[in-house]
């Protein structure tokens, strides 16, 4: 089996991040994202103090990304995006 590492995501994973966003809110691209308030409110000015995540590489491809940012106290969203060939399918 090939090898996965998940690895903490860091400032220059922020690309990588709006991809994996427009991933998740099934707009086109990047772009996109950044073009809806809606969507682009979970990575403008990332990495925000609390702001934290994770990359998912496998034989040094990304392949998913998670992350996490706290809008206030009691609200703290995750999103996460999986490269399309990469998801599991169940029979």
């Amino acid at each position: 089996m090939p090898d996965l590492v998940i690895r903490p995501a860091v400032q220059d994973d922020r690309d990588v991040l709006w991809d994996f966003l427009a991933m998740a809110a099934h707009v086109p691209d990047a772009e996109a994202a950044k073009a809806v308030p809606g969507v682009a409110k979970y990575l403008v000015g990332w990495q925000r103090p609390g702001d934290f995540g994770f990359i998912a590489e496998q034989n040094g491809e990304i392949i998913g990304a998670a992350w996490a940012r706290r809008f206030s106290d009691e609200e703290l969203k995750v999103p996460f995006g999986v490269k399309r060939h990469r998801r599991c399918r169940s029979a």
